[in-house]
């Protein structure tokens, strides 16, 4: 799955990151890039791009959640549209 980290403070501008691979990562992988690459400021993760065939997004949202430590993890739908989230005041997106 790819991995977005979005850095959201009301004093900057925030920063954004993408970081990924041609192949897919897994849990654990994509575990170990959030846990080494996100900001004190991380306030919001999106995970998207699950394998239908090899994941389920309960799995992945228990294994992000218990170390989020502040972090509002959201898993994405294969199959339907997310809400709309607003990130103000990051140009990030």
């Amino acid at each position: 799955m790819p991995l977005y980290l979005a850095s959201i403070n009301s004093g900057s501008n925030g920063n954004c990151y993408y970081i990924g691979t041609e192949d897919h990562l897994s849990n654990n992988q994509s575990l170990e890039l959030f846990l080494n690459n996100r900001s004190p400021d991380l306030q919001f993760l999106v995970l998207s791009h699950l394998s239908a065939h090899n994941n389920h997004p309960e799995i992945v949202h228990r294994l992000f959640s218990s170390h989020a430590n502040g972090t509002r993890i959201e898993i994405a739908s294969r199959y339907e549209e997310t809400e709309v989230f607003y990130l103000s005041p990051s140009t990030c997106f």
